[in-house]
């Protein structure tokens, strides 16, 4: 996806009890996941979306607050190189 990406996180007014996660414009969003818990909101947003976890964590609270619906762009936190990945790409270079 190009650009920074926008997530939407509501909860679901027919279902007060599920809280939904949704990617992509206003008018294009695609519902990615639905999550019983505020715990499981930020986990898959840090997880998962890379949302710096700072912000999951501050939108997972202004959603807690508000009750309604909370939408958001943000910079992806780079994926982490596991260590035997990083030997390999230093043995390669060298």
């Amino acid at each position: 996806m190009l650009g920074r990406p926008r997530v939407e996180i509501s909860v679901d007014r027919r279902r007060p009890e599920q809280i939904r996660i949704l990617l992509g414009p206003p008018e294009a969003s695609v519902l990615i996941r639905t999550c019983a818990t505020s715990e499981d909101v930020f986990e898959y947003l840090w997880l998962v979306l890379r949302v710096p976890p700072e912000l999951a964590a501050v939108k997972v609270a202004d959603l807690k607050r508000e009750g309604g619906s909370i939408a958001f762009e943000f910079d992806r936190v780079p994926e982490l190189e596991s260590p035997a990945a990083a030997r390999r790409r230093q043995s390669q270079d060298a």
